[in-house]
């Protein structure tokens, strides 16, 4: 089974866990960084240094990076976070306009946004009812009683996480 027999969660674990070791490691020395040990931890935290680099030299590298919409995607929220390419700049990231988007791609992100929204006002409030409505706008359940149930369950799971919701 792909997930399960190609991957083992234990390695996957201990990796992350070493990554997270060698990456504290450097970040808590003082003088140059070796840049052989900085590629050893590869991936994202590789990305993380050269972006540092970015800022600090102004290099101007292009990165996908998370930043609040603020009018780069002119038909969709303003406060939204949106994933875009962008500049790594000594001013911060910044990202070119987008304009609009198609209106069938921004249709299917409003009822995302939309049940991020709900989702965060259901936690925040406990709030049952809206918590529920949220995994319907959400588009994995599709009818009330199913969503109900599934509210009910996760609310249980997770209780001592959502005193909220007693």
């Amino acid at each position: 089974m792909l997930g399960v027999d190609a991957y083992s969660f234990e390695g996957t674990i201990a990796r992350g866990d070493k990554i997270y070791d060698d990456t504290l490691s450097l970040a808590q020395r003082t003088g140059p960084i070796d840049s052989a040990r900085i590629k050893s931890t590869g991936g994202e935290h590789m990305q993380t240094m050269q972006i540092l680099d970015s800022f600090w030299h102004d290099r101007r590298r292009w990165y996908s990076a998370n930043l609040p919409n603020h009018g780069i995607v002119s038909n969709l929220p303003k406060d939204v976070i949106l994933e875009v390419p962008a500049l790594a700049t000594q001013d911060g990231m910044l990202a070119p306009p987008i304009g609009e988007i198609p209106v069938p791609i921004a249709a299917v992100l409003l009822r995302r946004i939309a049940a991020v929204e709900a989702t965060v006002e259901a936690a925040l409030t406990g709030n049952r009812k809206l918590f529920v409505e949220a995994l319907i706008l959400d588009g994995g359940v599709s009818d009330y009683a199913t969503a109900s149930k599934m509210a009910d369950a996760l609310i249980e799971a997770h209780a001592k996480h959502l005193p909220q919701f007693s």
